[in-house]
């Protein structure tokens, strides 16, 4: 542990922090939840939370850095999700989103070491640094999601 006394503290600078979603919303090596009851759309943001990463577009009008972003759905089936994208690329068609990767099978649970592996892999192959969006949380989890402590191993991870 390091114990710096307030002088040297703040002669400290800290390393420059990198936005992805400005305004501090989601900045590199950080954590973003979207949270609501059932039928609130979450599902839709999230969409298009990636959309707009892998993009550079605005995000509800706040600026976003492009960024490889990997959305993996895996509530909604392949096919579905499929006509949802397709859509909402049809009313997008002036960004392609060259950077977005799309999954929906469902590896392991992600509150395993198994899951996360693979998960991690993936990840290392068809992309580097960036952005994983996993809908929705409930169904990579082996545990109760109402258990901290479950949670908190995905989070860790």
């Amino acid at each position: 542990m390091e114990l710096l006394p307030w002088d040297e503290f703040l002669k400290w600078e800290p390393p420059q922090v990198n936005s992805i979603i400005s305004q501090g919303i989601l900045d590199a090596q950080t954590k973003m939840f979207i949270y609501g009851k059932f039928g609130s759309w979450k599902s839709m943001i999230a969409m298009h939370t990636a959309w707009c990463i892998s993009t550079g577009r605005p995000w509800f009008r706040i600026p976003t850095v492009k960024t490889p972003t990997l959305y993996a759905q895996f509530e909604v089936p392949k096919a579905l999700l499929h006509g949802r994208l397709t859509k909402y690329a049809a009313s997008h068609n002036s960004n392609k989103p060259d950077k977005l990767m799309i999954s929906t099978e469902l590896y392991k649970k992600f509150d395993n070491a198994y899951g996360l592996n693979e998960l991690d892999k993936d990840i290392a192959k068809h992309m580097t640094g960036g952005v994983v969006i996993l809908d929705p949380l409930y169904k990579i989890i082996s545990g109760n999601i109402n258990e901290a402590y479950i949670v908190q191993k995905i989070l860790d991870n």
